[in-house]
């Protein structure tokens, strides 16, 4: 599970990013028809952001609101519970790392959903047959919410501030046409 985002346009990819785009394909799970993706990845969601309700009642200092700065917020949870070895195989809460990834990634499309106009949807992959993903739509471009692969967030190359995700918002925030108001 992870935070690996991707933002897909109408710019030609390289044969590595081919590759990998077949190899992240291939680890989601196989959906007969989109009806049945759509159900699963929902849920997925709406499983997710209720635990995010759960996170937010038990580490209420972190303010996770959804606005874009608490991104910041949930970066900080994650790593201060990776730090005080919080993650474990059973807890109270579930919270292993694979999951709070998971989390991490779902509030980072939320984010975008309650600030910008942007929807969830579920689209076919591309690249594998059968498979599909969970992204934000804005404009004509989709940005991936990778639910599905291992990303070890924690091993993400230049996030020594630990602000990730907020840097990507902003980065892609020009993407997401208007601003709710």
């Amino acid at each position: 599970y992870g935070t690996y985002i991707e933002v897909s346009s109408n710019v030609k990819m390289s044969r590595q990013g081919h590759k990998f785009a077949i190899l992240t394909g291939q680890v989601r799970p196989v959906h007969n028809t989109k009806q049945d993706a759509e159900k699963f990845y929902y849920s997925l969601r709406d499983k997710a952001l209720l635990d995010i309700e759960k996170l937010r009642s038990k580490y209420p200092k972190y303010n996770l609101d959804f606005s874009p700065d608490s991104l910041k917020n949930i970066e900080g949870l994650y790593f201060d519970l990776l730090d005080q070895h919080k993650y474990s195989k059973f807890s109270v809460l579930g919270l292993t790392l694979n999951r709070m990834e998971e989390l991490l990634a779902i509030y980072y499309g939320q984010v975008y959903v309650q600030n910008t106009s942007t929807n969830w949807t579920v689209e076919k992959d591309a690249f594998v047959p059968d498979r599909y993903y969970l992204a934000v739509k804005f404009d004509n471009n989709f940005m991936t919410i990778e639910c599905t692969c291992k990303t070890n967030h924690y091993k993400m190359e230049d996030n020594k501030r630990r602000q990730a995700l907020y840097r990507e918002f902003k980065k892609h925030e020009k993407y997401t046409v208007a601003n709710k108001g």
